[in-house]
């Protein structure tokens, strides 16, 4: 950390004994042990109350993740009720976000503004070296972290099992947003980060959160996956259809699997979920970037130039009232998403 932002990050600490840590909708193991790491700095040079907000917890290693380490995430939601307005006197609480800054689509809370930001998504919008704004290039936000905690002495112990559970989950989050250590975006501090966790957490509960189960609904998604693919070129596009909320997250894991496929470099997943389409993008070096695939295709969204999400409300549009013609809408989509994705990506239907 540089002398200008330890300044500054010292100047908001001072003015607050509660702290509120705000991860982005459907948290990832990068944001989830960012935040938790945040938490033990607070609590270690400030004595301080602090709760981390997160909502949407929905995939099968995350929800493994925060039993296995005693994480608590309260809804959002519960701080806007407790603190309707900044001046509000019971909302005299320091608000920081982590692995996101707040402006994309990816959290429920708009009302909420941060006064700290700790991110590793260099957002073209925001002012390089703004107060309250710590933005670093690295492959994930966990080592930012890890170097808070290095400046201030915070030392993890292994012989600690509260310790030991935060170096689990910032190791985690490492390795989730590093694909272990490989992406082009690690940085020397991200090694530095990893040296330093790996010899502190509890080796035994992260084999066992990467290890996660799946439930039977992923193995059924997989088979659709299978069948209802198109594929144009080097680019696959997938229309999981009509999904729960509790399967959210097989969009993801299946743009992961997806992304291993032999001779394709772009992949789409998408699926309808209530009155939204959400969406994951992964792309190999030198296609288009998976940010800039999303937000071309669905107009918002954010990640990586590897991987990427996007969550787009379908406004008055509500899937459920249409009935016999839902299917129909479906296909509407999977025409435009497939038309928007071969002009981003230069692919022509000819290629099919």
């Amino acid at each position: 950390m540089n002398e200008k932002t330890k300044t500054q990050f010292d100047e908001f600490l001072e003015k607050y004994d509660r702290f509120a840590i705000f991860v982005h909708n459907f948290p990832d193991p990068d944001a989830i042990g960012s935040a938790l790491g945040v938490k033990r700095l607070l609590q270690s040079i400030k004595s301080a109350q602090v709760r981390i907000y997160g909502k949407g917890l929905s995939h099968p290693q995350n929800k493994t993740m925060v039993n296995s380490l005693n994480i608590t995430l309260y809804d959002p939601e519960e701080f806007v009720a407790e603190c309707p307005t900044d001046e509000s006197l019971a909302c005299h609480i320091g608000r920081i976000f982590v692995d996101f800054n707040g402006r994309n689509n990816n959290f429920s809370c708009n009302s909420i503004k941060p006064e700290w930001v700790i991110d590793h998504h260099i957002d073209k919008k925001a002012v390089e070296n703004e107060p309250g704004l710590d933005l670093r290039p690295y492959g994930a936000c966990a080592s930012i972290v890890c170097d808070y905690l290095q400046t201030y002495n915070v030392e993890l112990k292994l012989d600690d099992p509260a310790d030991s559970g935060v170096a689990t989950a910032l190791m985690l989050g490492i390795m989730t947003d590093t694909k272990n250590m490989v992406t082009e975006q690690v940085t020397e501090s991200d090694w530095e980060a990893f040296r330093y966790l790996h010899s502190k957490c509890d080796r035994e509960k992260l084999n066992h959160i990467i290890n996660y189960e799946l439930p039977d609904a992923f193995y059924d998604l997989m088979q659709k996956a299978g069948e209802k693919h198109i594929t144009v070129g080097s680019l696959v596009v997938i229309n999981l259809g009509y999904l729960s909320e509790s399967n959210r997250d097989a969009i993801p894991y299946i743009a992961d699997l997806w992304e291993r496929h032999k001779g394709k470099d772009t992949v789409l997943v998408f699926g309808v979920i209530d009155k939204s389409i959400s969406a994951s993008a992964r792309v190999k070096k030198g296609a288009i970037k998976a940010n800039d695939l999303v937000r071309g295709v669905f107009g918002d969204g954010g990640g990586h130039s590897e991987k990427a999400g996007a969550k787009i409300d379908l406004g008055w549009l509500d899937p459920k009232a249409l009935k016999e013609t839902k299917d129909k809408l479906l296909d509407v989509f999977s025409e435009m998403v497939l038309k928007k994705a071969c002009q981003l990506t230069d692919t022509s239907v000819n290629d099919a």
